[in-house]
């Protein structure tokens, strides 16, 4: 029986500050079949630097010019491999069981094409907050037809979030470019037009608020 590969992809742009936490939180998942897609947006500070100080691990990848945030989360999708995805923002990282509590559930569940966890939010130093409340109130598989008119009522699920099945993201057709903000929850919707989604009451990743987040 083989282990399905995991891409985590992390688009980058300046923020060198917080890709020792994130790339440590990659690191120390508990799922052994990783790949580590690190793609740097033209970064202007010590970014770079600091993936490749993790190893061989990291596959990292420097844009020559920049090519903008969601052409980015686009191009971290066109340099991976893995079955599932996960794009998890620099700012943000995964705690240990992340990869491997959605991988189960989505091979559990083939009708499935994403998986969405709850999350921890902490702040700038990394201090936990008040964590949202949970969307659902038990785990659950939730058909298409059922979980569409709630997308289109309302968002679910940052990137950090969600684990999805290549072969539906890709059906999808990715990040719309057309967005600058709330992409992320279009891809989910998008998604969703094509499979089911597996709803998992855990927090498995920690969402960063800091002042002008981009996302």
């Amino acid at each position: 029986m083989t282990t399905p590969l995991v891409s985590v992809c992390i688009p980058n742009y300046n923020y060198a500050r917080y890709v020792d936490a994130c790339l440590g939180s990659v690191l120390a998942q508990s799922y052994p079949e990783l790949e580590i897609v690190f793609v740097d947006n033209a970064s202007t500070d010590a970014s770079v630097e600091r993936a490749k100080a993790h190893g061989e691990r990291v596959q990292v990848h420097v844009n020559p010019c920049n090519l903008g945030m969601v052409r980015n989360f686009n191009r971290a999708f066109e340099l991976s491999r893995g079955e599932y995805l996960v794009f998890l923002s620099t700012d943000d990282a995964l705690m240990p069981d992340f990869a491997a509590r959605c991988v189960g559930v989505l091979e559990a569940h083939r009708s499935a094409g994403l998986v969405v966890c709850e999350r921890e939010e902490i702040d700038a130093e990394g201090r936990t907050l008040d964590c949202p409340p949970f969307f659902y109130d038990q785990s659950c598989l939730v058909p298409s037809e059922s979980q569409l008119p709630v997308l289109m009522m309302t968002g679910m699920g940052v990137p950090c979030q969600v684990m999805f099945r290549r072969s539906v993201f890709a059906a999808s057709g990715g990040f719309s470019e057309r967005f600058s903000h709330a992409f992320d929850w279009h891809s989910n919707f998008r998604c969703v037009l094509h499979a089911d989604l597996v709803y998992l009451r855990e927090r498995l990743a920690h969402y960063r608020v800091v002042p002008g987040h981009n996302t």
